[in-house]
């Protein structure tokens, strides 16, 4: 039976090994530089590779699995226009959970769990996002002041049990 090590490996893109082969050479600093700098660096499946390695290593080199996670994190800031606000977020969420626990293995308690709490902070906000929007866009109110309309439907949320 295979390994979860063997199975995630098979599964993950070759696209993100191929993208990390030549930055793992690099030093940290110029890791980071490198995917400041060039944008085929920010891929959903670079990050998940990160993340992949960071939770792989962080029992034994929890610096390395921190700067992993933090690159990951990096690349997340440049996310919007390669993949879905949604995934994005979620990632966002994972660098987050995955700094938390190098952090944690570092013996940093008060810095990991600023982390984890951050990665709940982007949980949350990813899960309340639609229903703010839909809250606010049928607003009968602009700019502090009624508009004099009224929003043509009506906001059902699922603990509505009433009948339309």
């Amino acid at each position: 039976m295979p390994s979860d090590t063997a199975t995630t490996a098979a599964a993950e893109p070759a696209e993100a090994a191929a993208l990390w082969r030549p930055l793992a050479a690099f030093p940290y600093a110029e890791q980071l530089q490198a995917v400041e700098a060039d944008p085929a660096l920010r891929s959903p499946d670079l990050c998940r590779h990160l993340h992949r390695r960071s939770e792989q290593v962080a029992s034994g080199d929890a610096r390395t699995a921190s700067q992993l996670a933090n690159l990951a994190l990096r690349i997340t800031a440049h996310l919007a226009d390669r993949c879905q606000l949604a995934q994005a977020s979620d990632l966002r969420a994972l660098g987050h959970a995955y700094l938390g626990n190098a952090r944690r293995c570092l013996g940093e308690l008060h810095g990991a769990g600023d982390a984890y709490d951050a990665a709940r902070r982007w949980r949350l906000a990813h899960m309340l996002g639609p229903i703010l929007v839909a809250a606010f866009a049928n607003s009968p109110w602009q700019a502090g002041r009624p508009t004099g309309l009224r929003a043509a439907l009506p906001i059902r949320l699922p603990l509505d049990s009433g009948s339309r």
